[in-house]
């Protein structure tokens, strides 16, 4: 099988992760790099598959992302499929192994909620040998936590300002509660904090679990964070239908299966490198 691998990001990092993937599939299948649009219409009818980093967000395109949409679009209309590569869910801050903390997704033909990760009814082994712990529901919290999101991300469909402002303004209707805004770290919001007319707190914290200690309940549109919360044992509401947690319901759903399916979107470096991810979703291209 042939892989063509579109350069859809040239930070330094991505290079890095491209190279690992491309050595993963060896020596089995092989590989192409693709480097823009005029390069994978002369190689489509080479390839049996596509992968790339990242989708796209119609409301703003721009070189990389135009590229991805083109070339996404052409694949998906000739039956093919592409692999789409994306941060992971969770982080694995209980491995004292670097290569074990973080997670990369691999979901095909869309993104986050969107994508096909084959991963339904999942053994429970993958999750339990990582160590990562489901935390007991917490029974006792004031704060009601809303989680931002970048304003240009991939999976804002929305004006996220607006639905930002808009979710606050109902909590505070419907709750007593004291309200935490947590800013994502790529979607600043101060210059817009004059429209947030409302006696609201904004978390400073470094890592979110360091806002669930006084938790209640979090609320969110479509953030990975929501995962994390989930298993710190938060009642969490997902809002946006591209979070990985849209289809929980209630506020306690049952989370064993949910992160046992979890493991088979997203792999760490050292199984990235051992060609699991590959292994796991190869069968179903």
């Amino acid at each position: 099988m042939k892989l063509g691998i579109l350069i859809t990001k040239h930070t330094d990092e991505a290079k890095l992760l491209f190279k690992t993937i491309a050595t993963s599939i060896k020596p089995k299948d092989s590989h192409v790099y693709i480097k823009d649009i005029s390069h994978y219409e002369k190689e489509k009818r080479n390839c049996d598959c596509f992968l790339a980093i990242g989708w796209y967000n119609e409301n703003h395109l721009w070189a990389e992302t135009i590229f991805r949409k083109s070339a996404y679009d052409d694949i998906i209309a000739a039956g093919k499929k592409v692999i789409i590569v994306d941060t992971g869910y969770l982080r694995n801050s209980y491995s004292p192994v670097k290569e074990q903390r973080k997670y990369i997704s691999f979901g095909i033909n869309g993104y986050k909620a969107f994508g096909q990760f084959y991963n339904e009814n999942s053994s429970p082994e993958r999750f339990l040998a990582s160590g990562i712990k489901i935390k007991p529901w917490q029974e006792y919290g004031e704060n009601i936590l809303v989680i931002g999101q970048n304003l240009n991300g991939t999976s804002v469909d929305i004006d996220i300002f607006k639905w930002h402002t808009d979710i606050i303004k109902k909590l505070k209707k419907l709750y007593n509660n004291p309200i935490v805004f947590r800013e994502h770290p790529r979607g600043k919001l101060e210059v817009n904090r004059a429209e947030f007319p409302f006696d609201i707190k904004y978390s400073t914290s470094k890592y979110i679990q360091e806002d669930l200690g006084n938790c209640a309940a979090v609320f969110g549109y479509s953030s990975n964070a929501l995962c994390e919360t989930l298993l710190e044992g938060i009642s969490t509401f997902s809002l946006g239908k591209a979070a990985m947690t849209y289809k929980l319901k209630g506020s306690r759903p049952e989370r064993e299966q949910f992160f046992y399916d979890l493991m088979y979107c997203h792999w760490n470096l050292e199984e990235i490198k051992a060609g699991l991810w590959w292994k796991h979703l190869r069968k179903h291209i």
